[in-house]
């Protein structure tokens, strides 16, 4: 499957919920993506011009329901946090 991210302009700081709200927002079936998802984005190198910090994943924390992952796109970390702390949205969708 091929990847689009949306443009880095509507990279948003959102809480989890309102994160996954807002991917659905733009239509089109964009959403979040997942945790392996946003680290196959930093495994081919293409993340240099996004704003550097965590970015929601879809994926929620199994042992924690109130966590989802977060992945720091430059550093390649990847921790659950509590789905109410605000972190970066950056919606995909699969295209053709």
């Amino acid at each position: 499957k091929k990847l689009e991210y949306a443009t880095v302009d509507k990279i948003k700081s959102l809480p989890w919920q309102a994160g996954m709200e807002y991917a659905a927002s733009l239509g089109d079936d964009w959403r979040l993506p997942t945790v392996d998802e946003l680290l196959a984005k930093i495994g081919a190198g293409k993340v240099e011009y996004i704003r550097e910090g965590y970015y929601w994943s879809s994926s929620t924390y199994d042992y924690n329901t109130n966590s989802a992952w977060i992945v720091h796109l430059w550093y390649g970390y990847v921790y659950s946090n509590g789905k109410t702390d605000v972190y970066y949205a950056w919606p995909v969708r699969e295209i053709q």
